[in-house]
């Protein structure tokens, strides 16, 4: 069930991004966006069994295909104008973006964390406690009036700027709310993701139920060193790092248990508190009390496994093949 509803939300994300794409008469990458969409909701019908939903998922799926086929459509129309010099009448699909009447996401649908699993404390060196995560945030659909525009996500503000002691380097700007990283791509690492969003951010919350896995304690090592050395550079520092995770296993709860406890030990020295729980339940996703949330459909584990242990991109994450990922970015109060 988490992972219907974890395509369903990333189907959600697409088609408002593929809407607003649309209007604005981007129709090559709003066809795109609909075709993503409409993959994840395809996966979503096989695997629902609420009757309810799949009849409203199963009509909002045609609307979005219609959608598609349309833009198609008129994509080959002007194509074809352009080779014949312009002329002659083929009639535009669309001749006002602001006059189109766009689908609207499918509503009673089934909400992020829906399913209901059992949480067992963790008990670290520091006083740990299940943390209450920030209210669930909606898409980011834009700044209030009078904000000014964004490089960051379209037509909305970028996470705040630090006051710097020292030079720090921001990463790419994102644009439309979602990062999309392609399948082997080079020059990713956990600070070109996500340094903007740490960034005046004072508590972080990070939910991966994977991290019972060796390789991926460290994508949470690799994390907390990026806060650190953020911190050493802003005004705000982050304070306090939650980590939901989870186990399946005694043997694995010891193990992690073991990490998490000399991980916390290590912040501390740095000024910052990690406390930790388990629950499986919600989304793989990072909330940064600077008002962003960052949805991860792999979680922390963005990159490929190294080729080999003497490898380039053994070590540097900039030189490591990515895994596909469309990364969701909200805004929340």
């Amino acid at each position: 069930m988490a992972d219907c509803s974890r395509l369903l939300q990333q189907g959600l994300g697409l088609v408002q991004t593929a809407a607003q794409q649309d209007a604005a008469g981007n129709y090559q990458e709003a066809v795109r966006l609909y075709s993503l969409a409409l993959d994840a909701f395809l996966s979503v019908l096989k695997m629902e069994r609420n009757p309810r939903i799949v009849d409203t998922l199963k009509g909002k799926v045609v609307d979005y295909m219609n959608r598609a086929e349309e833009l198609k459509t008129l994509l080959a129309q002007q194509q074809s104008s352009s080779r014949g010099g312009g002329g002659g009448g083929g009639g535009s699909l669309v001749t006002d973006p602001g006059a189109l009447v766009l689908p609207s996401p499918p509503a009673d649908l089934p909400s992020r964390g829906s399913s209901s699993v059992s949480t067992q404390p963790l008990v670290t060196s520091a006083k740990a406690s299940s943390p209450s995560f920030p209210s669930s945030p909606v898409p980011y659909r834009g700044a209030e009036p009078g904000a000014p525009p964004s490089p960051y996500m379209s037509g909305g503000p970028a996470p705040a700027a630090p006051a710097q002691s020292g030079s720090l380097s921001l990463p790419t700007p994102h644009e439309g709310g979602l990062i999309n990283i392609e399948e082997g791509q080079l020059g990713r690492n956990f600070e070109s993701i996500f340094a903007a969003y740490i960034v005046d951010s004072q508590e972080i919350w990070i939910r991966d139920p994977n991290l019972c896995h060796t390789h991926q304690v460290y994508n949470l090592i690799r994390f907390c060193e990026l806060v650190v050395r953020i911190n050493r550079k802003v005004t705000r520092p982050c304070l306090r790092i939650h980590v939901v995770t989870a186990f399946e296993n005694d043997m694995q709860l010891d193990t992690l248990q073991s990490a998490l406890n000399e991980l916390t030990d290590s912040l501390k020295a740095h000024g910052v508190e990690l406390l930790a729980s388990f629950d499986n339940r919600g989304e793989r996703e990072v909330v940064f009390s600077s008002g962003w949330t960052l949805v991860l459909p792999h979680g922390l584990d963005i990159h490929q496994s190294p080729a080999g242990k003497f490898r380039l991109g053994a070590c540097d994450l900039m030189l490591r093949p990515t895994k596909q990922n469309i990364i969701q970015v909200f805004k929340h109060s």
